[in-house]
């Protein structure tokens, strides 16, 4: 056998008395690339037959997707974010994930640009993007797998700075040297913060 793979009940290079008969078996391949089975059967009177059977294996593949569950928000504001990953039929899997946006500025549950984390596979789950800087924030999140079979996903943000009131009144519009003049003002807050 060339390339990497094991089968049930068989061992490479060695006999295995069996009788006349169909016989169905599985070949579990463990890496990329052309495998290459030869099976070789022979009587007890020395013949000899020989076939050789390819297999060509490529990884497993799967689907990932993210949705913004909003397309604005304020600064100091996170947004929730959905993804799917969900792996082809019958392939067990590894994943994790990392994030680029370019020159905006954040974290993706809690991670930096460019770190990658774990995230489970068969699941649709979400993420916290927490913006860092005003402005339009298109992230691309990345997800590989243990074969090393990466894909990516967009999802666009804008954010603006926070909005708020400000007040200042004076108690009087004159006033004399060396005396005090009380003077008042108001911040409050828009929004979440």
């Amino acid at each position: 056998m060339s390339g990497q793979a094991t089968m049930s009940g068989f061992s490479p290079g060695v006999y295995r008395e069996v009788s006349k008969g169909d016989y169905a078996f599985d070949v579990v391949p463990t890496s990329n690339g052309q495998v290459s089975i030869k099976f070789t059967a022979k009587n007890t009177a020395g013949s000899v037959h020989e076939q050789i059977v390819n297999l060509n294996v490529g990884t497993p593949d799967y689907t990932f997707t993210t949705t913004a569950q909003q397309s604005t928000t304020t600064l100091g504001n996170p947004i929730t974010v959905s993804y799917s990953l969900i792996p082809s039929t019958g392939s067990t899997q590894t994943y994790q994930v990392k994030f680029d946006g370019g020159s905006s500025e954040g974290t993706l549950n809690g991670y930096q640009k460019g770190v990658w984390f774990d995230v489970s596979a068969n699941s649709n789950g979400t993420f916290t993007y927490s913006p860092n800087n005003v402005g339009s924030h298109a992230i691309t999140v990345t997800a590989r797998s243990n074969f090393g079979v990466e894909k990516s996903a967009t999802f666009n943000v804008n954010v603006s700075a926070q909005n708020f009131d400000f007040t200042a009144a004076t108690s009087s519009g004159t006033g004399t040297i060396n005396t005090p003049i009380a003077q008042q003002f108001t911040i409050s807050s828009i929004g979440n913060d």
